[in-house]
């Protein structure tokens, strides 16, 4: 059960959504709006947030996790971070490893590596810089 309350996201937390937030795609500025301003609270292990934002203005995202980053472990396996989007609205940042174990060494958010997941057609691709 969650007994955690809603606060500001940690400096660590803002950094790594706007790494996330740091390339484009479909929605990416109404999410940097909705981050802005948001609030967070723990949800599950890793450092996974719930996200709660009171911008009204949704994103036009063309899939859930519209964007990823991953980032190697001192092991060498990754950690992984997701921003969930439903409905238009930021509601989470998941965070795992590919061990399913602890993370070792808390990655620097400038060393994650940025994947835009989606599934779009060549000329939104285009207009949006995607590759």
């Amino acid at each position: 059960m969650d007994n955690s309350e809603w606060r500001a996201p940690s400096d660590y937390e803002r950094q790594i959504m706007e790494r996330l937030l740091s390339v484009e795609f479909p929605g990416v500025q109404e999410l940097r709006t909705q981050l802005a301003g948001c609030l967070v609270k723990t949800s599950g292990g890793y450092g996974a947030v719930k996200i709660q934002s009171k911008c009204p203005l949704a994103a036009k995202v063309v899939d859930r996790v519209p964007v990823e980053a991953v980032a190697d472990d001192a092991d060498g396996y990754g950690i992984h971070y997701l921003l969930h989007v439903i409905d238009g609205f930021a509601e989470e940042l998941e965070v795992y490893t590919d061990t399913l174990l602890d993370i070792i060494k808390t990655p620097d958010p400038s060393s994650l590596r940025v994947h835009v997941n989606s599934a779009i057609d060549p000329d939104l691709k285009k207009r949006f810089g995607i590759k």
